[in-house]
């Protein structure tokens, strides 16, 4: 009788054990970072973590969620053409500017950008996890292409900038501005990778 008992009591230790295994296995999650993503960890009690994670598969407990950001080239397009099916290009429309000599400028923009890893935890705070790239375009992206267009072009006479030479000039002097390590967009944790004036009229 003792030995059976001994062996109901072995079962029943076995059976939580199991019970408590597979509990704790489900109140775990799995979450993947791929290669092209960095993950912030944000836990109750301790908020961000302070460093990034880099691509793997993570356990997270309960209390914890990881949030991926995609490091990979995103495309801004400022023309009047359709816009592209791909959701890594931000569209709005060219961007009209007036020359130093009051004439109106089309100016199609296209602008190859990236977050920064080094600042991705800037980002997560600041943006959040949440339409990251769209609101970085909106809040950041847009109205700052917009000022330093302006700031570059409208000291400009229309006809220098419709010339093969002017237009390459005030390209590189607008890519230099946005990329300019006081810029707004380094600051805020935005690479500029590429920046080019496809068309004007």
């Amino acid at each position: 009788v003792m030995e059976q008992k001994s062996i109901v009591k072995l079962i029943v230790a076995g059976v939580f054990l199991i019970i408590g295994f597979i509990a704790l296995i489900v109140a775990f999650d799995l979450v993947p970072v791929s290669g092209n993503q960095l993950g912030v960890k944000e836990t109750w009690f301790g908020g961000v973590q302070n460093e990034p994670l880099p691509p793997r598969t993570y356990w997270v407990m309960p209390n914890e969620r990881v949030y991926t950001y995609y490091m990979g080239l995103n495309v801004f397009t400022m023309s009047d053409t359709a816009a592209t099916e791909d959701k890594s290009i931000v569209h709005y429309p060219a961007y009209l500017v007036q020359s130093a000599d009051s004439q109106d400028m089309h100016l199609s923009l296209k602008l190859q950008w990236s977050i920064d890893p080094a600042q991705v935890l800037k980002i997560h705070k600041t943006i959040g996890p949440k339409n990251t790239e769209s609101l970085i375009v909106e809040k950041i992206i847009y109205p700052t292409v917009q000022r330093i267009v302006k700031d570059n072009a409208t000291v400009h006479e229309a006809i220098d900038i419709y010339s093969g030479e002017g237009l390459k000039n005030l390209q590189k002097a607008i890519q230099d501005s946005l990329n300019a390590e006081s810029s707004e967009l380094h600051e805020k944790g935005i690479k500029v990778d590429n920046f080019v004036i496809e068309h004007n009229k």
